[in-house]
């Protein structure tokens, strides 16, 4: 969109003479095109304009058809986005909630006793969720009564409550069935430890005293087929971590070391052990699992965040498979791309030049855990490349000014034979392109582009991906 049309468009006042009606006016446009795009509200408006203006000849139903076809953008929310995503992982009461003390910590107009620093405030409430809501899924407060901290304090009492509640002492004699993994493990030095599943009510009790968490409120779920509950136990029978999965054990849900703190690194590779060596274990997905949602990274808006999220994509460090899963890469570099251009002088630097390899490394690599030959997340990221280089090649071409060359175009009549005037304009139109290569590498999505493109040809050479994606 050209800057004439920008302050067609600012023009509050429509009259017949000047603002958008004039405007249409002027391109052509009949009454009722005018009157059609007039009543629209100003996104939809600005949208038709602009394709009216790039082609006076469309009729009013061909303006429609249009508009039927393209998605406007939305109304910016009040929340980011990772917020948003974060909170739809909880009850649909406890959401907005949720984001409302979000937005509050954010800004910094929360204050705890004991987090003097915005960032800790924040983190903290974060952190404390899946037990704010385990409390909340067994005592029903109206949560919206409380602060963040009030809730902190209540779910802390509580969980507390539970673990000293158990009655079980002991755990019951250990059934082979139940033991999915161990005692004998790739890793000798581990060997003797056992990967349980814990069913039985006492069992649950037990869990749940000894590793100072609430799993022994879990009873009636597991019992009712709700949710699965799996130990890591050490050569004593003693628990170190809790593990819990939906009924299939497809997705999981929580894993949490003592008092619901994460477990130490030597666990997590314990645990990486067992998930990889299926059938032992359940087939694990790492979709919901909240500890390692990469989505938030990956929607944070914040570009060492989303290159972070980028790069653990494969197999995370409990074993469980990271991917893209055909995610459209607009949805989170779009957001990148355009606090970018808002920049007094935007550039590549600042990690930008990390982007575009680490978009195409975790498609290749999501492509590459699904075993199945088909490359449809590398497809996606070349058609998203493509995308940006026509949006910048649209932009350039809209708002090319012959004035950027420092040659006048050539008049034949300036020549004494038509070879030489043929060769002066060949001249003037290489010119002319190498301007506008220099413009469109000189823009963040020209550049993104180029360098995505760039990156998968070197994979090409290298043999790494194929020459003909076929989807």
């Amino acid at each position: 969109m050209n800057w004439y049309l920008k302050t067609i468009l600012a023009q509050e006042v429509l009259s017949p003479s000047t603002g958008v009606m004039g405007y249409l006016q002027r391109l052509g446009a009949n009454e009722d095109i005018i009157e059609y795009i007039t009543s629209l509200d100003k996104p939809t408006s600005k949208f038709l304009i602009n394709e009216f203006r790039k082609n006076p000849t469309l009729t009013l139903q061909d303006l429609q058809q249009n508009l039927q076809s393209v998605k406007l953008p939305e109304k910016a929310s009040l929340y980011d986005p990772s917020e948003v995503l974060k909170a739809d992982q909880y009850p649909i009461e406890m959401q907005q909630w949720i984001l409302f003390n979000f937005k509050k910590l954010r800004k910094g107009k929360i204050i705890f006793k004991t987090k003097n620093e915005d960032y800790e405030r924040y983190n903290f409430f974060r952190e404390k969720l899946d037990e704010i809501k385990d409390w909340f899924n067994n005592m029903h407060p109206n949560i919206s009564s409380y602060s963040p901290e009030q809730a902190i304090e209540a779910s802390d009492q509580w969980h507390l409550m539970m673990a000293e509640k158990g009655e079980g002492l002991y755990y019951e004699p250990t059934k082979p069935e139940l033991i999915l993994y161990g005692p004998q493990w790739k890793n000798e030095k581990w060997n003797g430890w056992t990967v349980q599943e814990v069913r039985s009510e006492n069992d649950l009790l037990v869990e749940g005293n000894r590793m100072n968490n609430c799993v022994g409120d879990y009873c009636e779920d597991v019992q009712e087929g709700n949710t699965r509950i799996f130990s890591l136990r050490d050569t004593k029978n003693y628990p170190h971590v809790t593990i819990e999965t939906n009924l299939t054990g497809e997705k999981v849900i929580q894993i949490k070391g003592n008092s619901n703190l994460k477990p130490k690194k030597e666990y997590k590779d314990m645990i990486k052990e067992w998930i990889l060596n299926k059938p032992l274990a359940p087939v694990m997905d790492f979709e919901d699992y909240d500890d390692y949602d990469n989505d938030e990274l990956l929607n944070s808006g914040y570009v060492e965040e989303v290159i972070e999220g980028l790069s653990n994509i494969g197999v995370g460090e409990y074993g469980i498979p990271v991917s893209l899963f055909n995610k459209d890469p607009s949805s989170f570099i779009d957001p990148l791309i355009r606090k970018k251009e808002q920049e007094n002088y935007p550039s590549f630097r600042d990690g930008f030049w990390d982007i575009p390899v680490a978009l195409v490394d975790a498609a290749v690599k999501s492509d590459k855990l699904n075993h199945n030959g088909k490359w449809f997340n590398l497809i996606n990221v070349e058609e998203y490349l493509s995308k940006l280089s026509e949006e910048t090649n649209d932009m350039i071409m809209n708002n090319y000014d012959s004035g950027w060359l420092d040659i006048p175009y050539p008049q034949e009549e300036d020549y004494e034979t038509t070879e030489e005037f043929d060769k002066a304009e060949e001249k003037y139109q290489e010119a002319e392109q190498e301007v506008i290569n220099e413009a469109f590498t000189e823009t963040i999505r020209g550049k993104f582009s180029i360098e995505g493109f760039k990156y998968i040809q070197e994979l090409r050479e290298k043999g790494e991906v194929p020459n003909i994606l076929v989807s």
